[in-house]
């Protein structure tokens, strides 16, 4: 599925949002207030050029975003799945012989965003969180305050 929405400038995307004419995957009403959500969503509008630019068509399926919470902060943060947001035409463009890229957007108390940190070979409890994970070696994100966690993808 096209989704155009990713194309639309910040303050457009959160009226839409709102309004209910645009949908991401388990968007919430705090997306809107999210940095983490508008790191994402700028991360797929550059998806979606580079595809063009290669002659493709990118497709959306459900679960390409998911809202997840890392730093429990009360602000949503978010993880982009590469392999439910692919170019259809141009497959190697998002993902390779290794598999696809699972990005993780989180942000701190004070709002911004630390991110995005591309997780590789996450830890097999992250499976269960976007079921897209083929390994079982270890991932982990290092948040700016310099702390260590083992993360989902």
């Amino acid at each position: 599925m096209v989704r155009p929405e990713y194309l639309m400038a910040g303050a457009a995307l959160a009226a839409a949002l709102a309004m209910g004419t645009a949908q991401a995957a388990h968007a919430s009403q705090s997306a809107a207030d999210s940095p983490a959500y508008e790191a994402a969503i700028n991360e797929l509008r550059v998806m979606h050029q580079s595809c063009a630019a290669m002659g493709g068509t990118m497709v959306y399926d459900d679960g390409h975003l998911v809202e997840v919470t890392f730093t429990d902060d009360g602000i949503a943060d978010y993880v982009l799945i590469a392999e439910k947001a692919y170019c259809d035409g141009a497959a190697s463009l998002f993902c390779g012989s290794g598999g696809c890229a699972v990005t993780a957007f989180a942000s701190n108390k004070g709002g911004v965003v630390v991110g995005p940190y591309t997780l590789h070979n996450p830890a097999p409890e992250a499976a269960a969180l976007t079921h897209t994970c083929r390994s079982g070696g270890q991932g982990a994100l290092t948040f700016a305050d310099g702390d260590f966690r083992l993360t989902g993808c």
